[in-house]
This record gives C-alpha cells, sequence and structure tokens, in this order.
C-alpha cells in the first residue's frame, strides 16, 4: 500500500473510483460527497491510498484535506469496510500528518461524530485532543467533537483547555 496525493488524471486511471466514492459517501453520511469536487477545491488536496496492483489501479482509502492559514483541515477519511482494519486510515492520516509539516502547517484540525468511538480512539492514538463540542451537529442530531493535533510546541495553546467528552 503507498499514499499519493491525487491528480485529476490519476482519479481517472483508478478502476474503482465510483465504488469507492459511494462507499465514501456512505461511510460519511454524506451523499454529496465527489472525489473531483474534492480535489478542485482551493487550497484542498486528495491523499489516496494505492493497493500495489500492477494490472490495475485501485484505491483502498481517501482523505481529503484543505489548508487554511497555519493548519491543514481534515475533511474527510472513507476507507471501505472491506480494508478497514489493516492500517489504511492510519497510513492516510499519517502521511496528511507529514503533509501539513512540510507545508508548515503548526496543526490539524477535524471532526468526528460523538458517538464514532473506533475513530475517536483512533485519532486519540495519534495524539489528536478535542478542544470544543458541537451540539447536535449533525442530521440525526449526534454531537460533532472538534480534534486537534499540535505538530509544533505551543501550537495547540489557543485550543486549550482540552475537553472531557
Amino acid at each position: 500500500m503507498r499514499v499519493v496525493r491525487a491528480a485529476s488524471a490519476l482519479l481517472r486511471e483508478l478502476t474503482n473510483q465510483e465504488e469507492l466514492q459511494t462507499e465514501a459517501r456512505e461511510l460519511l453520511g454524506d451523499a454529496s460527497f465527489e472525489l473531483q469536487r474534492e480535489l478542485e477545491r482551493p487550497c484542498g488536496g486528495v491523499l489516496l491510498a494505492l493497493r500495489e496492483a500492477p494490472q490495475d489501479r485501485e484505491a483502498a482509502g481517501v482523505l481529503s484535506f484543505l489548508r487554511v492559514t497555519e493548519e491543514l483541515h481534515i475533511l474527510a477519511v472513507a476507507v471501505p469496510r472491506a480494508a478497514q482494519r489493516r492500517g489504511v486510515g492510519r497510513q492516510l492520516t499519517e502521511c496528511a500528518m507529514e503533509l501539513a509539516r512540510h507545508e508548515g502547517a503548526n496543526a490539524i484540525l477535524l471532526e468526528v461524530r460523538r458517538d464514532n468511538v473506533a475513530a475517536r480512539a483512533f485519532y486519540a492514538s495519534l495524539g489528536f485532543f478535542c478542544f470544543n463540542v458541537r451540539r447536535r451537529y449533525y442530521a440525526d442530531s449526534v454531537d460533532a467533537l472538534e480534534l486537534v493535533l499540535a505538530l509544533e510546541p505551543g501550537a495547540a495553546a489557543r485550543f486549550l483547555p482540552a475537553i472531557e467528552v
């Protein structure tokens, strides 16, 4: 498995683009999610986890992000169920962390559903902490937890104190 920053040409070459996009919509609860639109966001980008299959180009996961001043905002991470629990999400997120450092960001922000216990534990294992709760944020009234990871000493100070959830 290798993670690459996507370009339009690579999206067109994916043999499972439609499957990936459909499953990402379901996993994210966002019927409007489109890989190409994520790629075209100003100051944004898409990372793809590519399977090592020389005969075709197939993605095992996707992460979209937006660069805002000195922060990198992770907008979506989607790994199809068949590829989950195999380190794909970790590879994508760690690559985003490295990209953020390389581009001079000092913090990474994202949001996660309060009821997504697995994702919360995953992000905590990478050093993210909760700094805000958006009450009844999602259409089904579930809270959104805003998480941050400081990439430089002191970068998280403006997000403190951490919130216990």
